[in-house]
């Protein structure tokens, strides 16, 4: 690294940040400031394993040797299509280089005949940029004889973005992730190999389901979008939305230096449905003729407080972030949508700019008070445009915005009179479904009126005036933004192309220059041609950027777009964070109070800037993608299997394609022909020889107008959704746009009597099989359950009926009150008849078979009799706390070891080994299949019963051979024990046991063979219901206290308080210390050990709030969603045990909520639950009483911090995390050594 430095610094090499090519994956470029043009890399040697965006040294060859960019499509798909992906390096180098040399020495020549460029490669890289990417497997890198393969193998994932290259993913679950969205980091490339090498970090949905779709966008643009936590939410006003301007009086503190302007006539104006109402506007008449206008901006920063955790995660998040359905905000929702949003009829703290102008709006003056306001009303754009044009109007609003827009016009021409440019972006606007699914109906572009522009141009006016102020008042931290001019050369081929194809001319010596030249890009013939030619001219400019003042030239602060020396952003606190610091900055600069340390600081206004700039950007290309992504989903509902016809212009040729604009759409297409055909790259033409040798072929040119047939379809190889485009005129050809996936919901609920519950549209005959995730399955229930606003939805599995029950007041009253209803289970093929688990009486339906285990179970482990138990489990905690301390690394070991003893010890009398003991082995490896094979919908075989029947080998059947697999340890864990026991009572040398005690009552009447196979059943099912449990909890108890260190110190205070330090808490206890129980009723809440429940099934048709219940319908509780609902638990994700405590400490009887989805529902609960508790509870009562739980450092020294994650299946577990332990002090060790060895 030291060495790319120096030559850096000695001018031999030219740092910069590596940018793919989109349409050539076999070139790069680097943009550096020693030439105009970037320096352009041909090929992967040259490239030498860079990535997009990361920093790169570059080495630039002799001008004798500089090329010019590719006038070619190269896709990595077409050219390695045959590329082995678990071939070793060697065997795939020979065959992959040389399809590349071919590619390569065909454009040889042509690069030679066009205008060059800098041409290097990179010798080194400075920083890279790696990072999770949105991925897929490439069905083609798995044989036929891997497709269904449990055995690791290399696959290709082939990322989302086309900018990246495949990354090899060895993993043991590439045939379950076909077909889904996946997340995969890169961890290597090493010098010798042509790929990078990556792991999979998760599954993030099916390819063709908006849900997966729509994470991955954010995922891909790295947008924040996690729930704003609690220390977030405690930095709002404590009164919530009951937050009001307090009275106006002299000595309260909000009214201090603050004007009063609530009897002002002033509205927003705004896009239908605008919530986060940033500004407002009036203007007045004065007696002297001149007319006073002003912004008035929501006061963010009078609610957002510097350096709080707001603050920081506002600074983070940089920007709110606008797709088609949904918005992530900046803010949390109190403050963004209520509090700060100036909504009509409500007083409003405020920020305002006020001018007074002469009618022909030059500025007399400027002044900027903070404010009180009452919006008069809040208009869209359509409704402020029809007041102001309805001549039958004429009270104080309609005058006011009047007065706005006479202004507004001569505000613009004054601009444009300096040289700002009028430029466009493609702009559509997506008609969305007006019922639950927000499904996109169709496209259509935006239409602009007078009062779009008539907002705009008192932003920009605000947004100059605060910039001279707080650049004044602080020359080197004030928070700006500029635009550069473009360099020259940026424009150098759109200038060619205008001259050559229409003979016009573009001046771009200075953006006066630019504009007027634009405005004289004219086409008689072709009205839109002078907007097509503004949105390739904005392709040329340089983007905006933040930036503090005193980090740059003086002469470099202005704004080449606009026109203006100055700029900053003022008006859109609410959504970006460049605006909260301009707030302060201007808050201080008026007297108003005083600046924040850090925005003194200009290093660190650099920093938030870094990061604002980056968030605005990706925050862009994340609008832009969801904008592409919708139209795709619109044209397959508007096609509905077939094409739709659009306009399109031609904006690019290749020697093999074109690429063309849908200016209805605001797409692009990239155009590949099959056939050979005739390109011109100096005339900006192709011509596509005719299908007969008698033909004259077809000439086409750039700004050409073509016609094309869109339709969308699924790739056969990539799985992705597929924009295909057929030209029709002037000439046929293949076009494909690879876009983000597309699918349609095309069936309608078929409804009888009452409707059934809300829920995903489905496919017809699957119905919502390809909805529903396969890992995390109760987040998408819960995300439904919210978006339909309904405790219970419906969803279809290939025909079988499934109903979710989200709410614990839905479940209380479905599977407790009306358990007659739903006590039954549905037929578990996979579990039941494939695994083997028909003995499992959780897993049985309801009827004799069930209630006889269920009796014979209950014996041993009602209330009373778990009490008998507690001696165990007191032994189990001790033990626990001893191999703690002398092997804490192996933790979560030591818990099943802990589990299974327990379980192991009541159900068979049997000893368990300290390590590696078979019945615990054998145990969990049961568990593990019990858990995969009874998670419901993961397996299209409980929905489709007759499936069974396929045979293993048949395509697609590799639920077969799991299940067979999985039945060996199931079967193992039911006979194994039960036959030691035999054993030991043949050999007279049985201890007590739950099933020494029952094969005592056997009589010689009764058959055994019947009641042996009931008791070994019921006996396995006792472990599987206790242990999964115990281990699940107890996993995520010590990640709670790694996470929450201050929950750990109030437990161990309430401990010393009642326990001290010469002993060690048992269950004589548990009164005494309510924190620890709320504690452990927090951690059955926080993650629950069986997220959804196993599910039960309707016998007879029901109706709940007037949806109808089908019988024979699926039920499953979602105690996830139970348990993380706000309502009922506010702050959910967060890890607070007080919610189960009075205010004056006690346990709070009444919030029993937490018990009920992690053992079960009505008739069905879990019968063990009383043992499972008590277990837990001495375990987490001993271990906070002796033991300090902590971050383990790694080698720099440095909190090695926990992911938090966890696996899916019917029961979860914390996925492996570092966890330290050590003694609280030498009497706390002494303790647990002596308690061991009187165990002993």
């Amino acid at each position: 690294m030291s060495t790319l430095g120096a030559g850096v610094k000695s001018g031999q090499l030219h740092q910069g940040h590596f940018n793919a090519n989109q349409y050539n994956y076999l070139e790069g470029n680097v943009p550096v400031a020693a030439f105009d043009k970037p320096i352009l890399l041909i090929g992967r040697e040259n490239m030498n394993r860079a990535v997009q965006g990361d920093v790169v040294a570059v080495e630039v060859f002799s001008e004798s040797e500089w090329k010019a960019p590719a006038d070619e499509v190269v896709e990595q798909e077409t050219t390695l299509r045959n590329d082995d992906a678990d071939e070793s390096e060697e065997e795939n180098d020979d065959e992959e280089a040389m399809a590349e040399r071919k590619v390569l020495q065909a454009e040889r020549a042509r690069r030679e005949a066009s205008v060059r460029q800098p041409t290097g490669r990179v010798v080194g890289i400075i920083k890279r940029n790696w990072r999770s990417y949105v991925c897929h497997i490439d069905s083609t890198s798995l044989t036929s004889s891997n497709t269904t393969s449990l055995s690791q193998q290399t696959v290709f994932a082939t990322p989302v973005s086309r900018l990246l290259p495949r990354i090899r993913l060895r993993t043991r679950q590439a045939p379950a992730l076909l077909g889904q969205k996946i997340l995969v980091t890169i961890d290597r490339w090493d010098s010798t190999s042509r790929y990078p090498e990556g792991h999979f970090v998760r599954a993030l949905g099916k390819v063709e389901s908006k849900e997966a779709e729509q994470e991955s966008l954010l995922l891909e643009f790295d947008i924040p979008y996690r729930p704003f936590g609690k220390a977030i939410l405690d930095c709002l006003p404590p009164e919530g939305d009951h937050w009001v301007v307090p009275p106006k009086t002299a000595d309260n503190p909000v009214w201090r230096d603050r004007e009063d302007l609530r009897d002002l006539i002033i509205c927003s104006i705004d896009p239908p449905g605008c919530q986060d109402i940033d500004d407002a506007l009036h203007a007045r008449t004065l007696p002297n003729g001149n007319i006073e206008a002003g912004v008035h901006i929501a006061d963010v920063s009078h609610f957002v407080h510097p350096d709080n955790p707001m603050d920081s995660e506002a600074a983070a998040r940089g920007t709110t972030v606008y797709l088609v359905d949904k918005r992530i905000d900046m803010l949390p929702a109190l403050l963004g949508t209520n509090l700060c949003s100036l909504r009509p009829h409500v007083e409003r703290l405020a920020f305002s700019v006020i001018w007074e102008l002469t009618p022909e709006a030059d500025i007399v003056n400027v002044r900027f008070t903070k404010s009180v306001i009452a919006s008069k009303s809040a208009f869209t754009y359509e409704e402020a445009q029809i007041r102001k044009d309805d001549p039958k109007l004429d009270d104080d609003l309609t005058k006011s915005i009047r007065l706005l827009n006479s202004l507004a016009q001569k505000l613009k021409a004054n601009r444009m009179a300096a040289g700002a440019l009028n430029l466009a972006s493609p702009e559509v606007k997506i008609q969305l479904d007006s019922s639950e699914s927000s499904d996109p109906i169709d496209v259509e572009q935006k239409e602009l009126r007078e009062t779009n522009s008539l907002v705009e141009e008192f932003m920009l006016l605000a947004n100059i005036s605060v910039a001279r102020k707080i650049e004044e008042a602080f020359p080197q931290t004030a928070v700006l933004r500029r635009h550069l001019p473009p360099p020259r050369s940026n424009f150098e081929k759109l200038q060619d192309i205008l001259q050559k194809r229409k003979g016009l001319t573009l001046d771009v010596s200075s953006s006066r220059a630019l504009a007027d030249s634009l405005d004289k890009c004219l086409d008689p013939n072709e009205p839109a041609f002078n907007t097509l030619v503004r949105i390739m001219a904005t392709r040329c400019m340089l983007s905006a950027e933040y930036f503090c003042s005193g980090s740059v030239a003086r002469d470099t602060f202005g704004h080449y777009g606009l026109a203006s020396s100055i700029y900053t952003h003022f008006t859109s606190p609410i959504r970006r964070y460049a605006d909260v610091l301009v707030h302060r900055q201007l808050s201080a600069a008026i007297g108003y109070s005083s600046l924040h340390a850090t925005l003194h600081s200009k290093s660190h206004v650099e920093r938030v800037l870094d990061v604002v700039n980056r968030r605005h950007r990706m925050a862009q290309m994340a609008g832009r993608a969801s904008v592409e992504f919708y139209v795709g989903l619109a044209l397959k509902s508007r096609g509905k299997g077939k094409a739709t016809t659009e306009e399109a212009f031609v904006i690019r040729t290749f020697r093999n394609g074109l690429a063309v604009y849908v200016s209805k759409l605001g797409i692009e297409g990239l155009v590949t022909f099959k056939r050979e055909t005739q390109f011109d790259p100096d005339a900006y033409t192709m011509t596509v020889p005719a299908a007969s040798p008698e033909a004259v072929g077809t000439t086409i040119a750039v700004f050409d107008k073509v016609t094309v047939e869109i339709e969308v379809e699924k790739d056969k190889n990539t799985q992705r959704g597929r924009v295909k485009m057929t030209l029709r005129s002037p000439v046929d050809s293949t076009i494909s746009l690879v876009l983000l996936a597309a699918f349609v919901a095309a069936a309608l609920a078929t409804r009888r009597k009452r409707p059934l519950p809300p829920g995903p549209k489905g496919l017809p005959l699957l119905g919502n099989i390809y909805d529903v995730p396969k890992s995390r399955e109760w987040l998408a229930y819960q995300r439904w359950s919210q978006q339909y606003d309904s405790d219970v939805i419906y969803l279809n599995l290939a025909g079988t009926p499934v109903v979710v029950v989200n709410t614990i007041d839905a479940a209380y009253e479905l599977f407790e009150r009306r358990s007659a209803l739903y006590s039954d289970r549905p037929k578990m093929t996979m579990l039941n008849d494939l695994v083997g688990c028909d003995w499992h009486f959780v897993f049985m339906g309801y009827g004799n078979r069930w209630r006889e285990r269920r009796r014979v179970f209950h014996q041993y482990f009602h209330p009373s009799a778990a009490l008998q138990h507690r001696p165990r489990a007191l032994r189990g905690a001790r033990v626990l706390l001893s191999r703690l301390l002398d092997a804490p690394d192996d933790f979560m070991g030591h818990l099943r070891h802990m589990a299974g003893s327990l379980i192991i010890g009541v159900a068979y009398g049997l000893d368990v080994q300290p390590k590696d003991d078979p019945y615990v082995a054998t145990a969990q490896r049961a568990l593990h299949a019990m858990a995969m094979a009874g998670n419901a919908g993961s397996f299209l075989v409980d929905s489709i019963p007759w499936l069974k029947y396929v045979p293993a080998w048949f395509p697609g059947a590799g639920f077969k051979r799991k299940a067979t697999e999985w039945r060996k340890s199931t079967t193992a864990m039911v006979e194994v024990p039960f036959q030691a026991v035999k054993n030991a009572i043949a050999d007279g040398m049985a201890p007590p046991s739950m099933v020494l005690s029952l094969l005592g009552t056997l009589e010689e009447e009764d058959d055994s063979t019947h009641m042996e196979k009931l008791f070994s059943g019921v006996a396995a099912a006792a472990y599987t219901g206790g242990s999964d449990t115990t281990v699940s909890a107890l996993g995520s108890f010590f990640l709670a206290m790694l996470l929450h260190p201050d929950v750990q110190r109030k437990a161990q205070a309430e401990l010393d308080g009642v326990v001290g330090n010469d002993r060690l808490p048992d269950f004589s206890d548990e009164q005494s210390l309510p924190y620890i129980t709320a504690l452990v009723q927090e951690v059955l809440r926080w993650r629950p050990v069986t997220p959804l429940a196993v599910p039960h099934r309707l016998t007879s048709e029901d109706e709940f709030r007037g949806y109808r219940l089908p019988a024979g319908a699926i039920v499953v509780g979602n105690g996830w969603a139970m348990l993380h609902d706000e309502n009922r638990f506010p702050h959910a994700d967060d890890f607070i045990p007080e919610r189960f405590l009075t205010p004056d400490g006690q346990l709070n009887t009444d919030m029993k909520d937490a018990e009920l989805p992690a053992f079960g529902f009505g008739r069905r609960i879990c019968p063990g639950r009383y043992l499972a508790c008590s277990s837990l509870w001495i375990s987490i009562a001993s271990i906070l009483s002796s033991l300090e739980i902590y971050k383990p450092l790694d080698d720099q020294g440095n909190p090695i911090e926990p992911s938090g994650d966890y696996t899916t299946g019917l029961v979860t577990y914390p996925l492996p995390f570092k966890c330290g332990f050590k003694p609280r002090s030498k009497a706390a060790e002494d303790l647990i050594h002596a308690a061991v060895i009187q165990l002993d």
